[in-house]
């Protein structure tokens, strides 16, 4: 009996290990407050944690990384337990052979009121993440804006890479333009949004309903990575944290464009869009010197071809698009210790230039913040900030 307690108090001792130091171990952006240090520290640890278990359950033959790591965030999801908000009739259904879970405050229902409508598109590296997710978020911003949010179960990677998630997102939307009554929407106060890569896709079917002479109210979006022509902005060499570092947005680009990590070295040397250095396109981000390492390989065969394909093109990187003129409305946040926040400054920018009528909200917190209480008073500023626009419309 002494052995066992014996043992089991070096295992605790361990673990308890592993976790301090994961936890002081841990970069935490330089400048970022120290009241969100802790709760930084914290949120990495979970990630951290979900990380590890889902490798080893892989490594022991149960599943693979990227669905052991979905299961997990879907058990965590399970485990908040979201109040049903009684003021909204919710109904999960398809759009356009694609899954939506639909948001109507009931006081529309049965009368002839129609509301702005809200394509929410949610965020999770276009690996991870689900309607289920964020219900929590989508319910609230349906109640808190009085409007009728539709939350699009895109196609994720690897399983379904580019243009899967874009295809879907788009198709539902040029349902909604055309069928927008049948769900309490007015067709001519449509609004996409989304957060993170989910606001790569809103930003992009922004894009491609403009082309199209398709009209939208706005288009909001929240922290989101815009280009992978250059990671090398200031933004990703200085804010790397553990809710998102420069390593995962190369990984997730990776496995969005290929469905693989194939592209993940030349990424992180960032030689991979050189061809471009002389080009229209490095004025799009800005004045600032692309920095890369002709150490390591070029890219070469298929994956060339991928990024050849991909680096200028709109769907992928709304930021290389050639022309910003005739966007709707647009409301940018951005996260000052996050990697992606030259992204949005850029876009700002870029918008501003074809006098697209353009709001943008920085917050001095880290990526996610939107949806993460542990900075409840910014998150609850921001969603001020979402509503005001919704209903300014």
């Amino acid at each position: 009996m002494v052995t066992f307690f014996v043992v089991l108090a070096a295992i605790l001792a361990v673990l308890i290990t592993i976790i301090l130091r994961a936890y002081f171990n841990q970069v935490i952006p330089e400048g970022l407050p120290t009241d969100q240090h802790q709760k930084l520290r914290i949120f990495g640890i979970v990630i951290k944690a979900m990380g590890t278990v889902a490798y080893t359950a892989s490594r022991l033959g149960i599943g693979d990384l990227i669905n052991n790591l979905r299961r997990i965030q879907m058990a965590l999801g399970r485990l908040q337990k979201v109040p049903e908000e009684t003021s909204l009739q919710i109904e999960d259904t398809m759009i356009a052979d694609v899954p939506v879970r639909v948001y109507r405050p009931k006081q529309i229902r049965g009368d002839a009121t129609k509301l702005t409508g809200v394509v929410f598109l949610h965020g999770g590296g276009w690996i991870f993440g689900s309607i289920d997710m964020n219900h929590g978020y989508t319910q609230n911003l349906a109640k808190s804006a009085g409007v009728v949010v539709v939350s699009v179960g895109y196609r994720l990677a690897p399983e379904n890479p580019f243009p899967a998630a874009f295809d879907d997102c788009c198709a539902v939307v040029k349902t909604l333009l055309d069928a927008g009554d049948n769900y309490g929407i007015d067709a001519d106060r449509i609004v996409i949004a989304g957060s993170s890569a989910g606001g790569t896709l809103a930003a992009a079917v922004a894009l491609h309903l403009r082309n199209e002479k398709k009209t939208l109210a706005g288009q909001i979006l929240l922290c989101v990575p815009l280009q992978f022509m250059d990671f090398s902005l200031p933004s990703y060499e200085k804010n790397t944290s553990p809710v998102l570092s420069r390593k995962d947005m190369l990984r997730a680009w990776s496995v969005y464009l290929t469905g693989t990590r194939k592209l993940y070295p030349f990424f992180h040397a960032n030689n991979h869009s050189l061809h471009l250095k002389n080009t229209k396109y490095l004025k799009f981000i800005g004045d600032h010197k692309m920095e890369s390492s002709n150490t390591q390989p070029q890219p070469s065969g298929k994956i060339l071809q991928v990024i050849l394909d991909s680096l200028t093109d709109y769907r992928v990187a709304p930021l290389m698009a050639d022309d910003m003129t005739g966007l709707p409305k647009t409301l940018i946040i951005t996260s000052e210790f996050d990697v992606l926040r030259d992204d949005g400054i850029l876009y700002k920018k870029r918008l501003q230039e074809a006098c697209v009528d353009v709001t943008h909200y920085e917050y001095e917190t880290f990526h996610g913040f939107i949806e993460f209480e542990g900075v409840k008073e910014m998150s609850d500023s921001a969603n001020e900030n979402i509503t005001k626009f919704l209903k300014d419309l």
